[in-house]
């Protein structure tokens, strides 16, 4: 027992962690303690993780507590009863509107990070907890074994957590707010087109292709609310960290605009609605005709 923390057992383990459920006896509710394994890094992001603790959103794991001893680390978060999105897309079929409303509610976590000036640094499809009741949940944040990973003769990380980086990172340049608009790109992808945008047969040709390929769109389709999505794609996972959206405000901004497309374009676009709807009708006769950017959607949402 560490603790408070009773019946503990193992439930997963991870390059940085053992991961375990347990029971706290003083809150009298289920967690999850994660007990850190040495390393440089968390050394180096622990101070930073501390300040993670109790930040309350509905789309963010809660951190609890962070413990130390001599002998270790242990993070302690709710626990959550659901499944990891890697998991959850073999089980269910996204449409687009499905991924937007998921968009949204992963744009919402993050919002709550970024205002205090905290950002993800580590979003994957296995730290995306979708509950039981459908919300998704975001954990695992502040821990990101790639942070100047470059210059580590001792870093390991599974080949699977590659495909989730930025160029910024595989460049050992700083993390910042846009790089976890990146990854959120290279979810969105992945969802959408059933497979990764970055592929490579190993580390080094996986995080060439990061820093060089542009993925390929056309899969989407040519209706007006795909090339509404592609424009989406093609900003969060633009190579520059300043050509990707300014912050959470203006990312939930164009997500809304473009689920409002949606709605419109399963009704006529009859004179009647322009009349009733000329905000509306707008948007849609815009992206339909000349929008060139995504950069327009933004501006109309504003």
């Amino acid at each position: 027992m560490i603790h408070q923390y009773e019946n503990m057992h193992k439930i997963g383990e991870s390059v940085l962690s053992v991961i375990y459920k347990a029971f706290d006896s003083e809150k009298q509710i289920q967690v999850l303690v994660k007990q850190l394994k040495p390393s440089d890094s968390i050394k180096r992001d622990l101070p930073k993780i501390k300040r993670y603790i109790d930040i309350k959103n509905k789309n963010l794991c809660t951190v609890l507590a962070v413990e130390q001893n001599e002998k270790s680390t242990q993070i302690v978060s709710e626990y959550l009863e659901g499944t990891p999105l890697q998991k959850y897309l073999k089980q269910e079929e996204f449409s687009q509107e499905s991924l937007l409303k998921l968009l949204l509610q992963i744009t919402n976590g993050l919002s709550a990070l970024h205002r205090e000036n905290l950002h993800h640094g580590n979003l994957k499809l296995s730290n995306i907890i979708i509950k039981n009741d459908g919300q998704a949940v975001l954990t695992d944040f502040g821990l990101s074994p790639f942070e100047n990973f470059q210059n580590s003769p001792e870093f390991i990380a599974p080949y699977e957590a590659y495909h989730f980086l930025a160029p910024e990172q595989v460049q050992n340049n700083p993390v910042t707010f846009q790089t976890d608009f990146f990854a959120l790109g290279v979810i969105a992808y992945r969802i959408l087109i059933g497979k990764l945008p970055f592929e490579g047969q190993n580390e080094d040709k996986l995080s060439q292709a990061i820093i060089e390929y542009s993925p390929d769109y056309s899969e989407i389709g040519d209706s007006s609310n795909d090339k509404a999505v592609s424009l989406l794609l093609t900003k969060l996972l633009a190579k520059n960290p300043k050509d990707r959206f300014v912050d959470t405000s203006e990312l939930k901004a164009t997500l809304e605009e473009i689920m409002l497309i949606h709605t419109n374009s399963k009704r006529p676009l009859v004179e009647e609605e322009a009349q009733k709807n000329p905000r509306n009708y707008l948007i849609l006769s815009v992206l339909i005709f000349i929008v060139p950017t995504l950069w327009i959607i933004a501006y109309l949402a504003s």
